[in-house]
């Protein structure tokens, strides 16, 4: 009989005195969705709930970094043909052609390398015209193997007849190629500063969130400068690709998110639905600015405010239905039983109970449960 009772106490001992088990269950929380007029202002320092005014800091906040973009530019390079043709003047006076002077050749254009003179035409044996002549170094107006003019090509001269001017090269002309590259476009650099820009005033955004839980944050963009800047490859530069860094700089106006809800509180309250409560998460804020003063100092704009929200469980009557239970038959029952449930980690102690015992206490008092909101 004691041996009965020996056993039956140390059953009691391991299943309704030792053990112990934390519950903590992670839920996808309800929003509510809230909105306010509201001004934030450095001049106050406390909540004006009547007035909307939210007392706000403002400071200066800087964000480096860098992004790279493929370049979209197009560029023509190579060489222009060149070469020497000989000019004929078939009229009575000594004619000067300047530097520049156009010369083609069907729809090929090139230009004289310097100012030449070529003497007028004279009579020769049997009294047969003998135009003047000299050589001209020539070059072609554009880059391209096109220019490459063969020998023995006639070329006129600006606009005069062939009858007064012509000129034709005796040798090929050569040295013209042509390739297109890929270049920086200044739209490459205007877009990479661009998106790299709301990189960066994402990224202050983000910096104040995880460095000051609560506190929300209102960029004023229009004072944001760039301050130092550096790239790559500078505007008409052969390259595949460009990359830019930026150190900038922006006006933010601090506040907390609790002071924007405090303005709201009492409508928030009435808007909670029935089986929820508010999680302890702090409300996210999002401003829209409709004015901002000269200085900065004062937002006016509408503040929407989302709000989590908990199922509101009673935690008593949780416990006793998981009391006695394990693994999976713990998760059908917090599915069933929470609104949105996602997940759930258990820890039961001592961690050295046998497996035949590691289930839920049988005494309900001896569970702790908490619900978080899932991060999503």
């Amino acid at each position: 009989m004691s041996t009965i009772i020996i056993l039956a106490s140390i059953g009691i001992w391991f299943t309704w005195i030792l053990p112990s088990a934390q519950v903590d269950i992670s839920v996808t929380p309800k929003i509510l969705d809230q909105e306010v007029d509201i001004t934030l202002s450095t001049t106050e320092s406390v909540v004006d709930i009547a007035g909307g005014i939210v007392p706000a800091k403002l400071e200066t906040a800087e964000a480096a970094g860098e992004k790279i973009v493929e370049t979209t530019g197009k560029k023509t390079v190579g060489e222009k043909a060149k070469g020497e043709v000989i000019i004929y003047n078939r009229t009575t006076l000594t004619k000067t052609f300047a530097k520049g002077t156009t010369l083609a050749s069907g729809s090929l254009k090139y230009t004289l390398d310097s100012d030449i003179s070529v003497a007028s035409k004279s009579a020769g044996s049997d009294y047969i015209d003998v135009p003047g002549k000299t050589t001209a170094a020539i070059t072609a107006a554009t880059l391209g193997s096109e220019s490459n003019l063969k020998a023995q090509s006639e070329l006129t001269i600006m606009n005069f007849g062939r009858d007064s001017y012509v000129a034709k090269n005796e040798s090929d002309l050569t040295g013209g190629t042509a390739e297109e590259i890929q270049v920086v476009a200044k739209e490459d650099q205007k877009s990479l500063v661009s998106a790299l820009t709301e990189e960066l005033l994402a990224q202050i955004t983000s910096n104040i969130q995880e460095s000051s839980p609560g506190e929300a944050a209102y960029l004023i963009t229009s004072t944001a400068k760039i301050n130092k800047e550096q790239y790559s490859a500078k505007v008409g530069e052969q390259a595949k690709t460009l990359q830019g860094n930026l150190t900038m700089s922006v006006s933010i106006l601090h506040y907390r998110t609790s002071d924007v809800t405090e303005l709201i509180n009492s409508n928030i309250d009435q808007a909670i639905p029935a089986g929820f409560v508010r999680s302890p998460t702090p409300a996210t804020v999002e401003l829209t600015a409709e004015t901002i003063s000269d200085t900065g100092s004062q937002v006016k704009g509408q503040a929407k405010v989302q709000i989590a929200l908990l199922p509101d469980w009673d935690i008593t009557t949780l416990s006793s239905k998981l009391k006695g239970k394990s693994g999976g038959e713990i998760e059908e029952i917090l599915k069933r039983e929470i609104p949105g449930f996602q997940g759930a980690s258990t820890l039961i102690v001592p961690k050295w109970l046998p497996p035949r015992f590691k289930t839920m206490p049988r005494n309900p008092k001896k569970i702790l449960i908490t619900i978080s909101p899932a991060v999503i």
